[in-house]
């Protein structure tokens, strides 16, 4: 399902509304006073500031200062690789076995037991001094056994390395050197690897963002995103998150851009380029960096929750109404995990209405919990359909016309056994689950109503229509109805329009119908001042309404049925019918008078 089209659309409004006017933030913005823009650590420095793993202190002069040429001490840097990798410092009683814990700074002592219990401190580095200078050596063990490499190190530790100076680095460090090396985390230079002078302050920076490419550990204040464009007059950027939400960033007075490597100005940025935002305790956005569309795609693991607005069985697609009312639509892979109410089930299963909870990785849905979603509908029964796919229609009571498909094993109670016991007019309630049919419960709606007919239709299924408290209603005639006249049974053939029914019906299906001799209909009653014999047709006097008769007018005179011909001007009649227009249509004559 590609919502493709929707969304170019939106983009489009989003890029008019943030258009940038060409400023460009970060020209001559320090991350901190000693550190240069433009020197090989300063992007390292600025990366780690924002996530809150290195900090700087202030000077004399009320700076914020780096140091950036300072050794790094063991503590600190063993503080800087908690930071990085989301330790627990809660605990600050020192191991025993770290021989100067009396030497540890309280600042410190939270890490440093965490990285003695992890095993990151071990051995000969149980003796080292806190607050000494850590060598270079000293922080490849570090770093390595930080990622999980140790028992690789140690096999590597017989290696000899290529380095100029590799008889300087103690036998215990060769393998952690070798990997370090290997990673990228910390090389040497110059062909040689220096491993007992001390690390600085900025290069221990850019060990730890080579680190943090390479670990994974979710930082809250950490977006990665698209982004969608920035304005300038605010001081804001707008990006288009993983889960297909908007959101608008304000900047930091020193946030810094960097792509490949490189510090660029914001304005440089191009639409719906991938980036990772740090956000300062502020909610700012201090510090950006241009990201590969795999590292954007590999963290877009998330979950929607909202209701199914669409499903597309042939294109694996879904649309959902998220939680604050924002449609979305996402692809849905192969191997998707779908459990509707707890129980598996296939894409096929689910219907648009069904509230669901949707988990999305790389953009692709791999699982969907969905809850089926129940209601009941009350109406009256126009038709079952038994096509391709069985649906009942019903008269909803708001006076529409609805269409339910109906479940395979769908449930009948009430006044039917079965689906094809189901006839108009009977009362249903229908229980739908996803949106067919698992339930109905039928009741006859028995009525007695009584009338003049008024059309008789001949057919496969013969309807009539009859004339009740003066509205036109129509009836079919149930398979096993029973139609009497004057205690006789007949057919359908033996009515006749005009003829007063007592009826006996479930909705407008007609059981039992009894054509009485009661005569109420349309009449007239008067003198005949002229009969037209040719045209069928008698004038009364006094009457400007003429009576048409026709090949069924009954004629009774004296008891006896007669011809037209046995009527003459003078005989006083009344005529039965039905008025139409003004004229009356006899269906019986009755001769009162006669002048013979």
């Amino acid at each position: 399902m590609n919502g493709g089209k929707a969304v170019r659309i939106f983009l489009v409004a989003v890029l008019m509304a943030v258009l940038v006017t060409g400023a460009a933030w970060g020209d001559g913005v320090k991350v901190f006073s000693d550190v240069e823009p433009g020197v090989w650590y300063e992007q390292p420095v600025a990366e780690m500031k924002a996530k809150g793993i290195i900090k700087g202190a202030t000077n004399e002069a009320g700076e914020e200062v780096f140091s950036p040429d300072k050794p790094m001490t063991v503590q600190e840097a063993i503080v800087f690789l908690g930071r990085l990798l989301n330790w627990d410092s809660s605990s600050t009683q020192v191991p025993i076995t770290f021989l100067n814990r009396d030497k540890v700074a309280d600042w410190a002592k939270g890490y440093m037991t965490a990285a003695i219990n992890k095993g990151v401190i071990s051995g000969a580095d149980l003796y080292a001094e806190p607050a000494q200078p850590a060598k270079r050596y000293e922080i490849a063990i570090f770093a390595v056994k930080a990622l999980g490499l140790d028992d690789e190190a140690r096999g590597r530790s017989g290696m000899m390395l290529d380095f100029a100076d590799a008889d300087e680095i103690p036998l215990r460090a060769v393998g952690y050197v070798d990997v370090a090396d290997e990673e990228g985390i910390l090389s040497g230079y110059g062909g040689k690897f220096y491993p007992n002078e001390s690390i600085t302050r900025a290069q221990m920076a850019a060990v730890l963002a080579r680190l943090d490419e390479k670990i994974d550990v979710a930082r809250d204040n950490v977006v990665k995103a698209e982004f969608i464009g920035l304005s300038s007059y605010e001081r804001a950027l707008t990006v288009k998150k993983a889960d297909g939400e908007f959101e608008k960033y304000f900047l930091s007075d020193d946030a810094l851009i960097f792509r490949d490597n490189n510090k660029i100005a914001l304005d440089q940025l191009k639409p719906l380029e991938p980036i990772a935002l740090t956000l300062n305790a502020a909610g700012e956005a201090g510090y950006i960096e241009v990201i590969d569309a795999e590292e954007l795609a590999q963290e877009q693991e998330y979950t929607v929750k909202g209701t199914l607005t669409a499903v597309d069985v042939a294109g694996s697609g879904i649309s959902i109404e998220k939680e604050g009312g924002q449609e979305v639509t996402y692809d849905v892979g192969d191997e998707v995990e779908i459990l509707l109410d707890y129980k598996s089930a296939e894409l096929v299963d689910l219907v648009a209405g069904q509230p669901v909870e949707v988990t999305v990785e790389k953009g692709l849905v791999t699982q969907i919990l969905a809850e089926s979603i129940e209601e009941t509908v009350e109406g009256t029964a126009v038709k079952v359909d038994f096509g391709v796919e069985t649906s009942i229609v019903i008269n909803t009571e708001d006076g529409a016309e609805q269409s339910y498909v109906v479940a395979d094993n769908v449930d009948i109670d009430g006044d039917a056994d079965s689906l094809r016991d189901i006839i108009t007019g009977q009362q249903v309630e229908l229980e739908l689950k996803n949106k067919k049919v698992v339930n109905i419960d039928v009741t006859n709606m028995e009525e007695e109503v009584e009338g003049v007919v008024q059309k008789i239709v001949l057919a496969a299924d013969p309807e009539i229509v009859v004339k009740v408290d003066g509205q036109e209603r129509s009836f079919a005639f149930a398979d096993d109805a029973v139609m009497e006249k004057s205690g006789k049974d007949i057919s359908i053939e033996d009515l006749k329009v005009g003829d007063y029914v007592e009826l006996e019906v479930i909705g407008s299906v007609i059981t039992s119908m009894e054509v009485t001799a009661k005569i109420v209909a349309d009449y007239l009653i008067g003198e005949i001042e002229n009969v037209n014999r040719s045209a069928e047709v008698i004038i009364l006097k006094n009457s400007n309404r003429p009576i048409y008769l026709n090949d069924d007018t009954e004629i009774i005179k004296f008891g006896s049925d007669v011809s037209l011909r046995h009527l003459d001007p003078g005989d006083e009649i009344i005529a039965v019918g039905r008025l139409n227009s003004g004229i009356l249509e006899a269906t019986t004559i009755v001769v009162i008078s006669a002048t013979e």
